[in-house]
């Protein structure tokens, strides 16, 4: 719970975590051809 609050302690914080992961995003799909999704899935089975 605290380390939640710390992370998202503004509206700021939370848009630059959401650019990052959106950024994220990108490069698995320009590298890998997977959608954003897929990239997702990919990620959390390895």
């Amino acid at each position: 719970m605290a380390k939640g609050k710390k992370v998202y302690r503004s509206r700021e914080e939370l848009r630059l975590v959401l650019k990052k992961y959106r950024e994220s995003a990108k490069r698995l799909r320009k590298f890998s051809g997977f959608t954003p999704l897929n990239g997702v899935e990919r990620m959390a089975l390895d």
